[in-house]
């Protein structure tokens, strides 16, 4: 990708669709592994259960 060029982004439908649970572990992976990069850490389930509500 070249600076300055547009993103083109999915349909919110589309976005959303996830089609299997492999896609949705993947999605999860990839997530915390972007998270924990920038420094954040989440591994405890009750925070984890406490951040969703």
């Amino acid at each position: 990708m070249r600076k300055g060029e547009k993103v083109r982004y999915p349909k919110m439908n589309r976005m959303w669709r996830i089609a299997s649970k492999e896609d949705l572990e993947r999605i999860d992976n990839v997530a915390y592994h972007i998270l924990s990069e920038m420094g954040v850490h989440i591994d405890d389930k009750d925070c984890i259960e406490y951040l969703k509500d």
